[in-house]
């Protein structure tokens, strides 16, 4: 993982995470790291419709508000607003592995809008529908083991957690207040959970699978490789913790407020 950080000494600094979608619907990003006049990091594309994820490194260089980028053999220019909220990309060598996207807008990536709508989804998805604590009910059962039920500072809200061990799944509800009706908040899957993600991830699936999955959501800046991977943000998403390549658990919520 590459540490980030804003150099104030730049008159543009090209640090981030930079996101363009391809008019055939292909993601791509540029995960960058300014030192000085140096420029690295990773880029990466993502094909939705063959299901393709790629990743390569990054060479370049930055003066001012423009930078030059190198990947696998294609070239181009960026060149940076003055406001820093975008940054015009001029393909001028597309290279033998014809990776990196035609001339356009790159934007910043939103990964916490990108999160939040990731996690709606993966998570009625991997509950079948199910969001209230009895329609919770009906479809677990009742939990092996429920949690206290506490206000957090966070939120204000009242929060308990179902654990349902023996099937590797715990459902985190929150209401307001005492006499509320409970909604699922976020929900966790460990062994022995044969439920999958919406795209096919579950425990035991290997990095490459989860990459190559939601390699579109991929947070290279919050990820920790190779102990954890997310997708969205911390603050609404997936959480997946590896171990030995594999996935241990995933959680699919807010991890931070």
């Amino acid at each position: 993982m590459f540490l980030l950080f804003t150099s104030a000494a730049a008159a543009a600094d090209f640090t981030g995470i930079w996101a363009f979608s391809g008019k055939d619907g292909t993601e791509y990003s540029f995960d960058l790291l300014q030192n000085g006049s140096v420029l690295e990091g990773t880029f990466s594309a993502y094909d939705s419709g063959l299901d393709k994820y790629r990743e390569a490194g990054i060479e370049g260089s930055a003066g001012g508000r423009i930078a030059t980028v190198a990947v696998n053999g294609g070239r181009g220019i960026l060149t940076m607003d003055e406001e820093g909220l975008s940054v015009e990309w001029t393909l001028t060598s597309v290279g033998k592995e014809k990776i990196l996207p035609p001339s356009g807008t790159v934007l910043p990536r939103d990964f916490a809008a990108i999160g939040f709508r990731l996690l709606s989804g993966e998570k009625l998805f991997v509950l079948e529908d199910a969001e209230t604590e009895k329609e919770i009910l009906k479809l677990l059962g009742k939990p092996e083991k429920k949690t206290k039920a506490e206000e957090w500072g966070a939120d204000g809200l009242i929060h308990q957690k179902w654990l349902y061990g023996k099937m590797g799944i715990a459902v985190d509800f929150v209401r307001e207040g005492t006499s509320g009706t409970g909604k699922a908040d976020s929900v966790t899957l460990s062994a022995p959970s044969r439920k999958k993600t919406s795209r096919g991830i579950g425990i035991g699936s290997l990095q490459k699978e989860v990459l190559e999955a939601y390699g579109a959501e991929f947070n290279r800046e919050e990820s920790l490789l190779p102990d954890t991977i997310i997708a969205g943000s911390v603050f609404g998403g997936l959480v997946f913790t590896m171990k030995d390549g594999r996935v241990e658990s995933i959680f699919i919520g807010a991890a931070a407020e």
